[in-house]
């Protein structure tokens, strides 16, 4: 008798603190990833905000198809996320982000909803401003020439 209450005290203690230690995995959100690493969006240049941007600083613009979305942003792996809680915006434009001194920068992850992350590879000094936008399965980078505006 004192052996089976000794045992179920035991059984109900390790019960407790695997319970205790589990932790859910939460899945991601499914989609493609596109990163466009030529920019072909025929967007008009105007002179007037590209002299206002910093050529040292990564913009990141976060614009159409984001709606109630938590986006994560790592940049060079390093440990440190930043983390966006975007909605949509009749403008176009849901948020943007920036990251100063663009040539210590090799890599951005970004994840929407614990999704795939997308890695985009900063490859040259002029990549520094990027369109981010999610359309129907698809998270998309694009780098961009020109600093966009929305009207």
């Amino acid at each position: 008798m004192r052996i089976t209450k000794l045992t179920t005290i035991i059984l109900i203690g390790l019960l407790g603190q695997f319970c205790s230690n589990r932790q859910e995995i939460i899945p991601g959100e499914n989609y493609c990833i596109v990163i466009n690493y030529t920019d072909n969006t025929n967007r008009i240049p105007r002179v007037t905000f590209d002299e206002r941007l910093d050529d040292n600083i990564l913009y990141l613009y976060f614009e159409e198809g984001f709606d109630s979305d938590t986006i994560t942003i790592k940049k060079n792996n390093d440990p440190k996320i930043r983390t966006l809680y975007l909605r949509a915006d009749p403008f176009g434009l849901s948020d943007y982000t920036e990251y100063g001194c663009i040539e210590s920068i090799n890599t951005i992850e970004i994840r929407k909803n614990n999704g795939d992350p997308m890695t985009i590879e900063i490859k040259e000094k002029w990549m520094n401003k990027w369109a981010i936008n999610f359309r129907k399965d698809t998270l998309s980078a694009q780098v961009l020439r020109h600093a966009p505006y929305y009207e």
